[in-house]
């Protein structure tokens, strides 16, 4: 991450949701990658939650060793059936909570992790 890189990121969001206009800001949510994920930015996204709107946001970030074991050692009760946007059944998939069991450092305990993908299930 090049110097700076946090505050960018901010003034980007903030610019970006800035130009929602005023009718429409009751309900955000924000995608970010895991290049753009850093404490500060979730902080800031946490912090814009008011009575009046409501800013949900999810992360995506590059699978490791740590993830892949914890996935695997998830019991077949924890799994659930994953879906197409229509509707059907995605067979081969499904969607497990990780919550908890994310052993990054500096890893946040408090949010929720939920893994979607080719489940044990699913014999994979």
């Amino acid at each position: 991450m090049y110097p700076g890189f946090r505050g960018v990121t901010i003034e980007v969001l903030v610019a970006a949701l800035a130009q929602v206009p005023g009718s429409s800001r009751a309900k955000f949510l924000v995608r970010i990658d895991g290049a753009g994920a850093t404490h500060d930015l979730l902080e800031h996204l946490q912090a814009l939650n008011t009575a009046r709107r409501t800013v949900r946001y999810t992360v995506g970030w590059m699978m490791t060793g740590a993830d892949e074991t914890a996935i695997a050692a998830l019991p077949e009760t924890q799994w659930q059936t994953s879906l197409h946007q229509d509707g059907t059944v995605q067979g081969e998939y499904g969607v497990a909570e990780l919550t908890g069991l994310n052993t990054r450092v500096g890893s946040r305990r408090r949010c929720g992790c939920w893994y979607a993908g080719p489940s044990r299930r699913a014999g994979t």
